[in-house]
């Protein structure tokens, strides 16, 4: 005979059924958490790097409107496609 006590959740400890879900809301938490972490810090990098292109970009047309390679429409038209 195996003795169950109704205060304990019938053989599965304190928490019964609740202890279970309880922990495995906090094992999808703690994976979801570090999940959106190398999501945020991949795409943070990527942003930086993109960024930096872009204002390289910027430099070399602004020295070129001011070497006179090109109009003030073409550097308009250039610096717009580029942000």
């Amino acid at each position: 005979m195996v003795y169950t006590c109704p205060m304990l959740g019938f053989g599965y400890g304190g928490g019964g059924y609740l202890g279970i879900i309880l922990g495995t809301v906090v094992w999808v938490l703690i994976i979801g958490g570090i999940v959106w972490g190398v999501f945020y810090l991949v795409n943070n990098s990527n942003n930086k790097r993109n960024n930096s292109s872009s204002m390289k970009a910027l430099e070399v047309i602004k020295e070129r409107y001011a070497k006179g390679e090109i109009n003030k429409q073409e550097f308009e038209k250039m610096k717009k496609e580029l942000r």
